[in-house]
């Protein structure tokens, strides 16, 4: 494994490589870039293996049982299209067979108390927590459906049309004896449901089809797809590939990729392979930058950070933080032995490093200071100054917490909120104005 991180571009329209013509790294980014102009999204991508055991849907999840079942802890909030931050986003596992798809959702709360319905009853979505996965080959303009509900009850349909018969096995459960589960940070209170579908019934007997899981509960909704109106919008699908052999990934945490903050942890499968080669890149950029090559260098118009890192084996953390408050999305690729095994893309929604919000409430004579910000570390200095630039108070804050100031004995006018962060050249410094009468 690799002992460090490396950089291989950290560049807003600067020039780094001196060349006639893209370098070979430079060209494989300029290659994804493209799939982002014009207002285009590339698809996401996701790798399956072929399960040499098939898991029992039987509620309980057992050592070895998933073992093989790449995945990824990368839902979305539906109504924001932002990726969920680790510890709030449901993680998603699948293998295949000749026959069968197999696929585990593990839910990050208890599981509901819900009576039981009759099988194929619309009515499990007036459950509170129901999962929906939703299946499109080639051609298809509707997709097939299964979905199960907290009470362990199922319907399947096409559309509205309730006549389609899937054939699935599922069972919902709280029973977990896998030690993966421990070592990729769950703990009680959460459950699962495990879903078996044969292939025939959906279509898919080719290497590729398009899938989305969609999942009601815990007061939200979330989308493995960047859907966007409906969680059947067929086009903007998650592309999975039945990959024959190889090695898999299960990326059992993202961070927040949404907020630029990224920890990638996970674990290479099967689990103990000792020659997969793995590689991750993760891009962040401006939807529409692009290399220039007719200056003699590698230039970039727009604003892109390129984060690469190879490895033999699995990572257990990866740390990245995008700062380049520029960029407005994300694409992360996972490779295993020379193929794609996830490629993952999203909108970013970068917080400022430092910023200070100041509250005024004149009946009780006290102002209130928040300081918030994606680089803020330990303690922040705040300093009130007033309209001549002297200091009238000073004291520490906390990142994300208030803190409330006496300000009785000063003068009315007009102030302004001082917080610094760090020392040197490098110290964050914000200030907001405020008024006190």
């Amino acid at each position: 494994m690799a002992k460090r991180m490396a950089w291989l571009l950290a560049l807003t329209a600067a020039a780094v490589v001196l060349a006639g013509a893209l370098n070979s790294d430079n060209a494989r980014v300029a290659s994804r870039l493209v799939e982002y102009e014009n207002g285009r999204v590339a698809a996401n991508v996701l790798g399956l293996l072929p399960l040499v055991k098939a898991p029992v849907m039987d509620g309980v999840i057992r050592e070895g049982e998933w073992d093989a079942a790449a995945g990824a802890a990368a839902m979305r909030d539906f109504d924001t299209g932002l990726l969920l931050p680790s510890g709030k986003t449901a993680l998603l596992r699948g293998g295949y067979d000749a026959e069968n798809l197999y696929f585990l959702l593990v839910i990050p709360w208890g599981r509901p108390q819900v009576a039981k319905r009759d099988l194929d009853s619309m009515e499990i979505f007036r459950d509170g927590e129901v999962a929906e996965w939703m299946f499109a080959t080639e051609g298809m303009k509707e997709p097939r459906n299964v979905a199960v509900s907290a009470s362990g009850s199922m319907t399947d349909r096409v559309g509205t049309d309730a006549g389609f018969t899937s054939g699935a096995e599922w069972a919902v459960g709280g029973e977990a004896r896998a030690a993966w589960l421990r070592q990729c940070g769950w703990r009680a209170p959460f459950h699962f449901i495990e879903c078996r579908i044969p292939r025939a019934s959906l279509g898919v007997q080719g290497e590729e089809f398009r899938f989305n899981l969609f999942h009601i509960g815990g007061g939200k909704q979330m989308t493995l797809a960047p859907v966007r109106k409906s969680a059947a919008e067929v086009e903007n699908f998650v592309r999975v590939r039945l990959l024959r052999e190889g090695c898999g990934f299960l990326a059992s945490g993202l961070g927040n990729p949404s907020e630029g903050s990224f920890g990638i942890a996970g674990l290479t499968l099967p689990r103990g392979v000792s020659d997969a080669q793995t590689k991750i890149e993760l891009l962040s950029f401006k939807r529409g930058s692009r290399f220039r090559e007719d200056t003699g260098y590698d230039e970039v118009d727009g604003a892109l950070e390129v984060f690469s890192r190879a490895a033999k084996g699995t990572w257990r953390r990866l740390k990245y933080e995008a700062r380049n408050e520029r960029c407005d999305w994300f694409e992360l690729t996972l490779w295993g032995n020379g193929q794609v095994l996830m490629q993952l893309n999203g909108p970013l929604a970068l917080r400022p490093p430092l910023t200070v919000a100041v509250c005024n409430y004149p009946s009780r004579r006290r102002v209130e200071a928040t300081v918030t910000g994606r680089s803020v570390r330990g303690a922040v200095t705040l300093e009130a100054l007033d309209a001549g630039g002297m200091a009238v108070w000073s004291g520490t804050a906390t990142a994300d917490k208030t803190l409330a100031v006496d300000c009785r004995d000063w003068k009315s006018g007009v102030y302004k909120m001082r917080a610094k962060a760090g020392e040197g050249a490098s110290a964050l410094v914000a200030e907001a104005e405020f008024r006190v009468r």
